[in-house]
């Protein structure tokens, strides 16, 4: 098990990827319950009489529409309709709280702040509360019995939760039906289950639909305009994405990170696409989501880091992509 040590806090175990039957979890989604520590990503609070009106003029989904007890995906675009950042909306009590990877949540305060001119809307970050995911827990009424500091409880996909609790995860029960994960595993099943994220490396090099946002209702055609709406609409109705994203595993020598070129033998001096995101499941083994050319996503060969490079098998998703 991997050791994080935190001031004033005790050493926790957090079990690492490389240390489970992947295999079996995957089968058997719902057989053990599972904290999940998710302190790559950092919880932000938006809150004021103008919250919700303020963000609806600025995410990719519908605010308006966003139920108690469930986690919404966004894109926040650029006026050319790349994604600045992916995130997850959670409506709390006084307002919303934004879970987003804490490599981008520094640049994504200030940007946002840029746009509230005169609307009653606080942007800050809130160190009182934690984020916690939550696997193995079809009903989610079960929760609070075992999480320390239990506040919220929101579905985020069929097989996982997101908690907020007012205590971190170092104070996660310790029982023999209670298992700590390190966030890879959130990063994994992020990977498995086709949900894209955006990082530092990674910000505003793609459009929502190249992340397949639009495929898991992440976008909103219906609402008003919002950075990029112009953009991402006319893909929709007048286009097609060219590319889309796929999820596959991949042995490499050279690390594979969010951002590796990925490319076609039948053009070798070109890039073809890149890594949204990836984790390492063993020696030398990565599993990605990747961003590929539509006409690849079925079949040809796609290679990691150059056109003769390690060749990336796919693996099934979800969903459909069209």
């Amino acid at each position: 098990m991997n050791t994080i040590s935190r001031k004033g806090n005790p050493v926790h175990p957090f079990i690492r990827l490389s240390e489970m039957d992947l295999a079996s979890f995957i089968s058997s989604p719902f057989d053990q319950t599972g904290f999940i520590d998710l302190s790559h990503l950092s919880l932000l609070r938006v809150s004021g009489e103008d919250a919700e009106t303020f963000l609806q003029g600025q995410f990719s989904n519908d605010t308006d529409s966003l139920p108690d007890g469930k986690a919404q995906i966004h894109a926040y675009c650029t006026p050319k309709g790349r994604a600045f950042a992916t995130l997850q909306l959670l409506r709390n009590r006084n307002g919303f709280w934004v879970l987003l990877p804490a490599d981008l949540a520094g640049p994504f305060m200030k940007r946002l702040k840029m746009f509230v001119m005169r609307a009653k809307v606080e942007i800050e970050t809130d160190p009182d509360h934690f984020a916690w995911g939550v696997t193995g827990m079809e009903d989610p009424s079960g929760v609070p019995s075992t999480v320390p500091g239990m506040q919220s409880v929101f579905e985020y996909s069929p097989r996982r939760h997101l908690v907020v609790s007012t205590r971190p995860i170092m104070t996660a029960p310790e029982t023999g039906n209670v298992k700590t994960y390190h966030g890879d595993l959130w990063r994994w099943l992020d990977i498995r289950e086709g949900i894209p994220q955006v990082y530092a490396t990674t910000s505003e090099s793609f459009i929502p639909q190249n992340i397949n946002l639009d495929l898991i209702d992440g976008i909103s055609f219906k609402k008003g305009c919002y950075p990029g709406q112009e953009i991402i609409a006319r893909i929709r109705y007048l286009g097609k994405p060219k590319h889309r994203m796929i999820s596959g595993r991949v042995e490499s020598g050279e690390p594979v990170r969010e951002g590796t070129a990925i490319y076609l033998p039948e053009r070798p001096g070109q890039k073809a696409g890149s890594v949204v995101d990836s984790v390492q499941t063993g020696i030398h083994c990565y599993e990605v989501s990747a961003m590929v050319p539509v006409v690849a996503v079925s079949d040809g060969r796609l290679s990691i880091h150059s056109a003769s490079g390690p060749p990336l098998r796919r693996l099934s998703l979800p969903y459909a992509i069209p």
